[in-house]
């Protein structure tokens, strides 16, 4: 495992910061996770926003909104007001201890923590599905079969033809 690796947070890392268990001091200038922390937010709430979209597009069509995606919705709607300007306002290159170990920034670590669990929880299960349908593809009957790989995806991701 080269230097980088060994020092590149992976999800879930944070958690323990926004639930109070890990020091925030850890996350401020001066000590690398905290950099990355800030950024991969930022990232983070993109993608929950991207998918609050996703939902709506859903909904609207009356669709079935598939549970990864309507949990992280949730979480994303859930937090929205508490959080959106503040991740949204946040350089990319700052650090996140430094805006969180602050009085207004504390009283975000509830919000933080939920939207973060829900993110986590939604690329776990996502994760977890796609090896399912990749284990489910390659033991399905053989190509000459009446059901192609894409229907086959089709079927296991519940998407319209």
């Amino acid at each position: 495992m080269s230097a980088l690796q060994e020092h590149t947070p992976r999800p879930g890392e944070f958690l323990p910061y926004f639930s109070g268990a890990g020091k925030l001091d850890d996350l401020k200038a001066g000590a690398y996770v905290g950099q990355p922390a800030q950024r991969y937010l930022k990232i983070a709430w993109g993608h929950g926003k991207d998918v609050a979209g996703d939902v709506s597009k859903l909904k609207a069509t009356k669709m079935a909104v598939p549970v990864v995606l309507g949990s992280l919705e949730a979480a994303f709607q859930a937090t929205k007001g508490d959080l959106d300007a503040f991740i949204t306002g946040l350089p990319v290159d700052g650090y996140l201890g430094d805006v969180l170990d602050t009085p207004s920034g504390k009283k975000l670590l509830p919000a933080l923590a939920k939207f973060c669990t829900a993110l986590v929880s939604a690329w776990m299960l996502s994760a977890e599905a796609g090896e399912a349908r990749a284990v489910h593809a390659s033991m399905s009957s053989s190509p000459n079969s009446a059901s192609s790989t894409a229907e086959r995806r089709t079927k296991t991701l519940g998407c319209p033809r």
